[in-house]
Formats: C-alpha cells, structure tokens, sequence
C-alpha cells in the first residue's frame, strides 16, 4: 500500500492519545501519511510497542510548537523545557523505540527531528529478569543493535537539533548512518549500564554511533554517562566535530570520543574532518579521552598486523588533512591514544590530570600515547603536538595473552589503579 497519495502537509499525531495508550502504532502510521510535519504535543507518550517506518524524506517529527526552531538548546529529559517524550514501557522489550527501516533500497533524505525525548527507560526494562532476558535475546545475539533507542541509516542531509536520547538498554542511544547528516544542541545520556554497574556483561551502550557519516557535523553537543563510547565516529571524511561536551561521572565508558572505523575498511576515510574545541571531562570514568583508530578495540597481533592469529590485516585510519586541535582532555585515565590512524594533525590540545594508572604493578598509562603503526606512517606532527619525540609512549598500554593472542586489554582500564 502506497501512503503518498493520501499523505497531508501538517499531522498532529498526538490528537487523542491519552497516557496509558500505546502511542507506537499512531505514531507510525502519522509518519507515513505525511507531507512535511509531524507535530506531537508536549508531555510523555507511552511506547508498549515500537515506531517502525519505511525510508522517509522531506519530514520533520518535532514537539509541535518547537518545530523549526533555531537550534539553542536541547530539550530536558524531565520534560521541564515542554518537550514532547517517548518513554518505552515496561512492555516494551523489544527495540529500537524508533527504526526508519533499511532493508528497503532507496535512502531517506531530508527526515529532521526536532526537540523531541527518546527514552528507552532501563531502570524499568531491565528490572527483575528482564535484564537476563535483554542480555540473552539480544545482547548475546547479532540483534544486540535493536536495544537502541533509535536506529537512522542510510539517511541523507537529515538533521537533528534539540533532540535527546537517554536510558537506552544497551548498544547506543542513537544509530546514524548517512552523508550529510548533522546533530545540533543534542543530548545523549544515561545510555547503558557501565563496567561499573554491570561488570558480568556487555550492557554498556554509546550515546551516538555514527557508522558511516561523510560530512557529518555533530555541534553543540552534550554527552554525558554513556557506557561505551560516548561519541564514536566512523567513515566521516570532510566532518566536523567541534564544540561539544563530553562527561563521564557515575557510568564507565571505555573512551570519551573514538575515531573508529568498526574493523570495516570502507568506513577508514576520515581526510579533512575536523575535531575542535571538544571538552572531554572523564573524571576517572573513562578509560580513554579521546581515541583515534580501531587497533586497540580489536583483537589484533600487533607485531605483524594479524587479527585472533589470522592473516587479515586490520585496516588503518586515514586522517590526511585533518585536524585534532584544541580540545581539552580532562581526568582520563589514558589521556589521547593514536592506535592504528595516519596522516592527521594533532596539536594543540590540553591533556590535565591523565594517565599514572598501573597495570600489573608495571605498566602505566600517560597523557599522550601512539602504536608503532600510527608513528611510522607519521600520524602526528609532534612540534606541533610540543612533545618531544622521546616523550611520546609508545605502546605503553596493557597487553592481554589470553588464547595466546595479544591484544590491548581496554576493560583491564576499570580496574587500574594509581602505583
């Protein structure tokens, strides 16, 4: 069935929904019958069930009085500001909360989101066995990705600004995928349960997983107690990272912000992005500030480049004409680590209070550290960087040997301890 034709420029989606009703099957079909704007009241609508839609273009989902707003700020999580929320039920044990489908072949271009709460409400989804049910069902299956609260892929020029994402159960309060896309004055909090909370299992979740993102602009931004990686980014050649927030204080995340490529060598081009003027505030609940390169998040053999003893070659980072460059890293336990990326300039940046963390009563982490990779194939720019070339640790983090293959061991960063 074809809803074009029958699609209206401006919906109320909320007209009629009452607090205790399942507002994901009005919520869905809103979507697909319309044009342009998508409005929903402000107060807390109730997800038993999940917003599913096909590819989507040239429609915005916004609280209705906020929409087309200029971008100044994020919503409250409370509800305080009048945003619109939705706020999974204890039904609810399934995910995302809200999924723009891609198994269809045409991209979305042009979906917006403005001022609208996600909240995938753990506290309450993962009460009692239920979290036994999401570690069994999902987290230990190749649906791990579905606790999310919203997945957006293979979606072009789309923006969100003013939008919030807290309490995801796991995985990430947000999937993007996309050229283009642009996250402006968003808040991503509370997303997972650290190492700290739940040392058994991988319940952590990040705040925004950017998979794929060419130009991708992430502005103006909060992210705070994410239990993964707070803001992990790949594939974002020509993107701009720039004055955002990053704070950890009673959730672990292994590493503040990471420049990642997920082991998939078409998401490595990060040429010409531009990561400035972040401040990332770890206060000893990130393993590392800010990260750039996979190499330390896989299992990798790093004396001849091999993955779990095998002859595949894990693909590096290419940061040729782009900039890390007056960020501030604060209280993390390994300040800036460059494992497996080339061809950026890093300089500038202020690393205070990082690093003295044992290992094994042996080895310790610092405020600056590289692999060999990353330094032969000349990553930094080290009068640039004002650290000396023999001041820069090289390989200083730990190694693991289980199953006799030798990796860095990012989870062993919880449990380090100052000598």
């Amino acid at each position: 069935f074809d809803p074009a034709p029958y699609r209206t420029q401006t919906n109320v989606c909320s007209w009629g929904v009452t607090p205790d009703r399942d507002f994901g099957p009005t919520l869905s079909v809103c979507l697909r019958f319309t044009a342009a704007n998508a409005l929903i009241d402000p107060g807390i609508y109730t997800l038993h069930s999940n917003v599913r839609i096909p590819p989507i273009s040239g429609v915005m989902l916004a609280t209705r009085g906020f929409e087309n707003r200029p971008a100044h700020r994020y919503c409250a999580p409370d509800g305080s500001s009048g945003c619109a929320i939705l706020r999974a039920s204890h039904y609810n044990l399934a995910g995302p909360l809200l999924q723009v489908d891609v198994s269809w072949e045409q991209p979305s271009v042009g979906f917006k989101i403005e001022s609208v709460v996600f909240d995938g409400n753990i506290d309450v989804r993962r009460a009692g066995g239920r979290s036994a049910y999401w570690n069994d069902n999902f987290g230990k299956t190749s649906r791990r990705n579905e606790q999310s609260n919203v997945i957006v892929q293979n979606c072009n020029s789309c923006s969100f600004t003013g939008m919030v994402s807290v309490n995801a159960v796991a995985a990430s309060g947000f999937i993007f995928s996309g050229a283009d896309g642009l996250f402006d004055h968003t808040l991503f909090q509370g997303n997972g349960n650290g190492l700290n909370k739940a040392p058994n299992f991988g319940e952590w979740a990040d705040g925004l997983t950017v998979v794929s993102g060419p130009r991708v602009r992430i502005q103006s931004s909060v992210f705070r107690d994410n239990s993964d990686i707070n803001l992990i980014v790949a594939g974002a050649a020509g993107g701009q990272i720039v004055n955002n927030y990053i704070e950890s204080n009673t959730n672990f995340a292994f590493a503040g912000l990471m420049l990642d490529n997920f082991d998939i060598s078409a998401n490595s081009d990060m040429q010409g992005i531009n990561v400035e003027a972040n401040t990332i505030n770890c206060n000893l609940m990130c393993g590392i500030g800010l990260n750039i390169g996979p190499y330390i998040w896989y299992w990798l053999e790093f004396s001849n480049g091999t993955q779990n003893g095998g002859s595949t070659q894990l693909a590096m980072i290419n940061g040729a004409g782009g900039n890390v460059r007056g960020n501030t890293i604060l209280r993390a336990r390994q300040g800036l680590g460059v494992y497996g990326a080339f061809g950026f300039s890093i300089y500038g940046n202020q690393i205070q209070e990082s690093g003295g963390f044992s290992f094994n009563g042996r080895q310790l982490t610092s405020a600056f550290d590289m692999d060999d990779s990353s330094r032969f194939y000349g990553a930094l720019d080290y009068a640039r960087q004002g650290i000396p070339t023999n001041g820069v640790l090289i390989n200083n983090l730990p190694i693991n040997t289980a199953n006799g293959v030798p990796t860095r061991d990012i989870n062993a960063m919880m449990f380090a301890t100052k000598p």
